[in-house]
C-alpha cells in the first residue's frame, strides 16, 4: 500500500495493483518529494469492470488468433476487442468519480493527458513501453472516451503481439489509466541513470528535444544527447543536433509539429545546470528503487523540471545487468557475469596510443608488486594480501592495444584498508574519474564498532608515521635507483648472453618494483592534501573558488624535476646562440639527421657536442612515450635532439622559469588578507600547502624514476631482441616488443609453449593495425568473459559548433593564440605562442609545452603531469576537454582561461 496522502481517494493511498506500473512510479516520485504534474488515476478495479462486461467478446477475439498469426490477424482481433470495450463503457459510478476527480485535481485545464498504466508496465523485466496507447491534448469533454481507448489498447494489436512474443498471458491482463496535467514544455526527453549502451553505472545519459516529450519518444524530432557523471551531474560530453521541429499542443486538441527558429535550432536544448538538476532527480529515484532508472521529464517555460514517469532500465549493456562499483568478488558475480570497468583516466599520460605486448607484460606485474607492497606498508595483513591477490594482479588491462585501469580493482584496493572508503573522492578527483557511489556494508554496532574504531586508530597512527618518514623513504629509493643505474651503465649489454640479460631485467624488477611503493604512498598523501587544500581555501577565503586558489598557490613551486630536461635544452639553445655555425645548422631547414651529422663534423661545435652528450646521458629516457619499452631512447636517435633544441630556441626566454604569474600573486594576496589575524588557520593552510608541494615535487621525480627503471629494461630487451634475431627466432630485433616477457623467457630458457614466435608476431602486428584504426571508448564496462565481445568505440565528439569548450582548469591565467593540434610531439613544429591542443600529453612533451601560450588536453586532471608542468611553466592549462583535438582546428583563434577551465573559440 502506498502511503503519503491523506485523502482515501488519492493515488498515494492506493495499492500498486490499483495504480498500474506507471501510476506506481508516479506515486514513488511524489513520495520522494520530486516534482510531478498533478494527476489522478482511474484504478485498475474500475477498468476491470469495463473488461468484465466485454470479456465474452474479448475471449472470442483472442481465441481467433492462430499460432504464429500474421499482422492482419492481430489487427482484426484488436478491432473486435476494442469495439466490445468501448460499447461496455465505464460503470456509472466510475464515470461519476472520473468527472469529479477531473474537476477536483485538474480544474481549469482545457487539455489534459490520458495515459495507460498496465499492471506489468514499467516493470524491471517487461516494460510494455510504447505498446499501450496514451493521448496528449485531450479536451475535457473527450476524457471518458480516451480512457476507454486506453483500456482498449490493452488488447490492441501492438500489445497482443508483445505479449505473444514474450509468452505473457493475455486474458488476465489488467490496466489502470492516468489522467494528468500537461506540462507545456520548452524541452523534454529521457534520462537514463546508467549508460544503456555501455552499462556504465556511474554515468547518466540525458536525451533532450524541444517541445513536448511525445516528439522525443516517437522519434519525430531531433535530439541532443548529454553524458554526465551520475554522482555530480557534471556534463562530460554532449552531442548537439540541429533541431528543425518541435512537438506542441494543437489548439483543438492533440499535438502538432512546428518549425524551430534557426538560432534556437542550433543551440543546446539544456544548459549544464539544467542537466545537473535532472541528474540529481534521477539519482534520487535510482537510489530509492535500488536499480538504474529510465525517467521521462519535461522542463516548462520557467525552466522548472517535471518528472513524468520512471521505470527500471530493462535492457542495460546489451541485456546485461550492472553492479555497484567496489563490491567484493564474492558479490559481483551475477547470472550475467562479473562486471569490469575499464577507464584510461590519467594512465593515458604514461601510455598514450597503442602499447606493444612486451611493455604491457612487464608493467602489469610491476603494478601488482608495487601496490601490494604499498598495502603492506599501510598495515594490510599478509593473509588478506594473499586472499586478495586478484585485486593487485588486475589493476591494469589492455583494451584494443591500449593500457587502461581496471577500476574495480582500485576501488577494492581502497576498501582493504579500514577507513579508506572516505578517501575515494580525492582519489577519483586526482585521477580524473567521475564520482561513483560504492557499495557499503551496514555500519557496525556495539563491540564490532569498537573494534573498527581501534583498527582505524591503528591505521591513522601508521599513516602518521609514514607521512613523517615518507620524504626520507623517497630519497632512499632514489639513491638506490641511482646506484642501480650506475651499476647498469657499467654493463656492456651487447657482450652479455641471453640468460644474463634475462637475469638483469628480472633482477632489476625484483630489486626496484617493491621499493617503488613509495610512489603509491606519495600519491595517496598528495591526493588527500591536494583535496584538503581546496576545502580549506573554500572555507577560509570568503567568496573564493577553493580549487582555483589552490591551483594558483601551487604554481611555480620550484624544484620540479620534470622541468630539468627543459632547462638543459634551454642551456643547449643558449650555447648555440653563442656559436654562429652551430646556430645556423640548428635553424636550417636540414632534416634532423643531416643537421646532427653536420654538427658532428663542425669544429666549432665541440663544446656544444659535449653539452649535448651530457644531456643524452642524463635525460636520454625523457622522451614522449618514455614508459613504453618499444620507444627508442634518445641516445639511440640523437638526431631527435636537434628537434628538441629547435623547440628550445623557439621558447620564450622566460621559460622554463617557474614563474606563477599574476594569478598566483593575486591568490597569495587573497589568502593573506583572509587569514590576517587567524594564526592557527594560517599555520594549518601553510602546512598543508607545503606538504602538497613536497608531494608534487616527489611525484614528478618518481615519474622520471619509473622512466629510468624502464629505460634500463629497454636496453636489456633490445639486446635480447638482437640475439633472438641473430639466432633466427625473430625476423628483426624490434620484433621482441611483440612478445610477452614470459614468451621471451621461454625462448631463452626452454619453456616456450610455441618454439616459433614469428606467426604470433605477425598475427599481433595485424591485430594492432586494426586497433590503430579504432578509437576505443574512454570507459568500457563489460560483464562475463571480457574478450567475448568487441569493445565499443568512443562516440564522435559532439558540440562541434560550441563557442566554449569546458574542462578542468589547472593553472590560472588567460592566454590567446591560434590552436596547434598535435598528436605526434616529434613531428610538430615549435608552438611559438600557439595554444597546444592534444588528446593527451606526457612529461616527455616538455620541450613542446615550453614554447606554448597555453595547454589544452582531452585527458588529465589537476594532479596529472600535464597540469603540474603547466603550473611550473606559468602556462594557462585546461585538461579534460572532451573531444578537443577533434573539435578544434589548426590556426583557429582561441582564448584559454586556466582558472575557469574554458576554451573559447574566437571569431577570426
Amino acid at each position: 500500500m502506498r502511503r503519503g496522502a491523506t485523502r482515501p481517494e488519492e493515488p498515494g493511498t492506493l495499492p500498486d495493483a490499483e495504480l498500474g506500473g506507471k501510476g506506481a512510479g508516479l506515486a514513488t516520485l511524489e513520495r520522494l518529494g520530486l516534482p510531478v504534474p498533478a494527476w489522478f488515476v482511474v484504478p485498475a478495479s474500475a477498468c476491470d469492470r469495463v473488461l468484465g462486461r466485454a470479456r465474452p467478446e474479448i475471449e472470442v477475439a483472442l481465441a481467433s488468433l492462430p499460432k504464429g498469426a500474421e499482422r492482419g490477424a492481430y489487427e482484426a482481433a484488436a478491432a473486435r476487442a476494442g469495439a466490445a470495450i468501448r460499447a461496455a463503457g465505464l460503470d456509472p459510478a466510475d464515470a461519476a468519480r472520473l468527472a469529479a476527480d477531473l474537476e477536483r485535481v485538474l480544474p481549469g485545464e482545457a487539455l489534459v493527458a490520458v495515459r495507460s498504466s498496465a499492471l506489468r508496465e514499467d516493470g524491471a523485466t517487461d516494460s510494455f513501453a510504447g505498446q499501450l496507447d496514451s493521448f496528449l491534448g485531450v479536451p475535457r469533454a473527450a476524457v471518458e472516451a480516451r480512457v476507454l481507448d486506453a483500456i482498449a489498447s490493452l488488447h490492441g494489436a501492438r500489445a497482443l503481439r508483445y505479449r505473444s512474443a514474450r509468452g505473457l498471458p493475455g486474458a488476465a491482463a489488467r490496466t489502470a489509466v492516468i489522467v494528468q496535467r500537461i506540462v507545456r514544455a520548452r524541452c523534454a526527453g529521457v534520462l537514463f541513470t546508467a549508460d544503456p549502451a555501455s552499462g556504465d553505472a556511474g554515468a547518466a545519459v540525458v536525451v533532450a528535444g524541444l517541445g513536448l516529450g511525445e516528439g522525443v519518444v516517437a522519434g519525430r524530432v531531433a535530439t541532443d544527447t548529454f553524458r554526465a557523471e551520475l554522482a555530480t551531474g557534471r556534463v562530460r560530453r554532449q552531442a548537439v543536433a540541429t533541431k528543425a521541429t518541435r512537438a506542441v499542443l494543437a489548439t483543438a486538441g492533440g499535438t502538432r509539429d512546428e518549425p524551430v527558429p534557426p538560432a534556437e535550432a542550433a543551440a543546446p536544448a539544456l544548459t549544464d545546470e539544467e542537466v545537473a538538476r535532472l541528474v540529481e532527480a534521477g539519482r534520487a529515484v535510482a537510489s530509492a528503487e535500488g536499480a538504474p532508472q529510465d525517467v521521462e521529464w519535461a522542463l516548462d517555460g520557467d525552466g522548472r523540471p517535471w518528472l513524468l514517469q520512471a521505470r527500471p532500465i530493462t535492457a542495460l549493456a546489451q541485456g546485461r545487468e550492472t553492479t555497484a562499483l567496489a563490491q567484493g568478488p564474492e558479490t559481483t558475480a551475477l547470472a550475467q557475469g562479473r562486471e569490469h570497468v575499464f577507464d584510461d583516466a590519467n594512465i593515458v599520460e604514461g601510455y598514450p596510443g597503442l602499447t606493444l605486448p612486451l611493455t604491457f607484460s612487464v608493467i602489469r606485474p610491476a603494478y601488482e608488486v608495487t601496490f601490494r607492497e604499498a598495502a603492506r606498508a599501510l598495515g594490510v595483513p599478509d593473509d588478506v594480501l594473499r586472499r586478495e591477490r586478484a585485486v593487485f594482479a588486475h589493476l591494469v588491462a589492455l583494451v584494443d592495444g591500449r593500457v587502461v585501469y581496471d577500476l574495480l580493482g582500485w576501488y577494492r584496493l581502497y576498501q582493504l584498508v579500514p577507513g579508506f572508503e572516505g578517501l575515494l573522492a580525492a582519489f577519483e578527483q586526482a585521477l580524473g574519474l567521475p564520482r561513483r557511489e560504492i557499495a557499503r556494508a551496514a555500519p557496525p554496532r556495539g563491540l564490532a564498532l569498537l573494534l573498527r574504531r581501534l583498527v582505524q586508530a591503528r591505521v591513522a597512527l601508521r599513516l602518521g608515521r609514514l607521512l613523517a618518514t615518507h620524504g626520507l623513504a623517497s630519497r632512499r629509493f632514489l639513491a638506490r635507483l641511482a646506484a642501480e643505474r650506475a651499476r647498469h651503465a657499467r654493463l656492456e649489454l651487447r657482450r652479455l648472453d641471453a640468460h644474463d640479460l634475462l637475469d638483469e631485467v628480472e633482477g632489476l624488477a625484483g630489486r626496484l618494483n617493491g621499493p617503488y611503493a613509495v610512489t603509491a604512498l606519495n600519491d595517496l598523501f598528495t591526493f588527500q592534501l591536494h583535496a584538503l587544500a581546496a576545502r580549506l581555501l573554500a572555507r577560509f577565503v570568503p567568496g573564493g573558488d577553493g580549487r582555483a586558489l589552490r591551483d594558483a598557490l601551487l604554481s611555480g613551486i620550484g624544484g620540479v624535476e620534470s622541468l630539468e630536461p627543459a632547462r638543459s635544452l634551454a642551456a643547449l639553445a643558449a650555447l648555440a646562440r653563442d656559436a654562429p655555425a652551430v646556430l645556423a645548422l640548428l635553424e636550417s631547414a636540414a632534416p634532423p639527421a643531416d643537421a646532427w651529422a653536420a654538427l658532428a663534423a663542425e669544429p666549432s661545435a665541440r663544446a656544444w657536442r659535449a653539452a649535448a652528450a651530457a644531456h643524452l646521458a642524463r635525460f636520454g629516457d625523457r622522451i614522449p612515450g618514455e614508459l613504453k619499452l618499444e620507444t627508442p631512447p634518445l641516445w639511440e636517435r640523437p638526431d631527435l635532439l636537434v628537434v628538441l633544441v629547435r623547440h628550445a630556441l623557439a621558447a620564450p626566454p622566460s621559460r622554463p622559469s617557474g614563474a606563477a604569474g599574476d594569478a598566483a600573486r593575486s591568490a597569495r594576496a587573497a589568502a593573506d588578507a583572509a587569514l590576517r589575524g587567524r594564526p592557527l588557520r594560517r599555520a594549518l593552510l601553510r602546512l598543508v600547502l607545503a606538504r602538497c608541494r613536497d608531494g608534487l615535487r616527489r611525484r614528478e621525480a618518481l615519474r622520471l624514476a619509473r622512466a629510468r627503471m624502464l629505460g634500463m629494461a629497454r636496453g636489456a630487451y633490445r639486446a635480447l631482441g638482437a640475439l633472438l634475431a641473430r639466432e633466427g627466432l625473430l625476423d628483426a630485433a624490434d620484433d621482441v616488443f611483440w612478445l610477452g616477457a614470459d614468451e621471451v623467457s621461454g625462448l631463452v630458457r626452454g619453456h616456450a609453449l610455441d618454439p616459433d614466435p614469428r606467426p604470433a608476431v605477425a598475427a599481433r602486428k595485424e591485430a594492432w593495425r586494426r586497433f590503430a584504426a579504432r578509437r576505443p571508448a574512454h570507459r568500457v564496462v563489460t560483464h562475463g568473459i571480457v574478450m567475448a565481445r568487441p569493445f565499443p568505440e568512443e562516440p564522435a565528439a559532439g558540440g562541434g559548433g560550441d563557442a566554449v569548450l569546458r574542462g578542468t582548469g589547472c593553472c590560472p591565467g588567460v592566454a590567446r593564440g591560434p590552436a596547434r593540434v598535435v598528436t605526434d610531439a616529434f613531428a610538430a613544429a615549435p608552438a611559438r605562442g600557439e595554444v597546444l591542443v592534444a588528446p593527451s600529453t606526457d612529461p616527455g612533451w616538455i620541450f613542446l609545452m615550453a614554447s606554448a601560450a597555453a595547454l589544452v588536453s582531452e585527458r588529465g586532471n589537476p594532479l596529472s603531469h600535464t597540469a603540474i608542468v603547466g603550473r611550473e611553466l606559468g602556462v594557462p592549462t585546461v585538461v579534460g576537454v572532451e573531444g578537443a583535438a577533434a573539435l578544434l582546428h589548426d590556426g583557429e583563434p582561441l582564448e584559454v582561461d586556466g582558472a575557469a577551465g574554458t576554451v573559447q573559440r574566437l571569431r577570426p
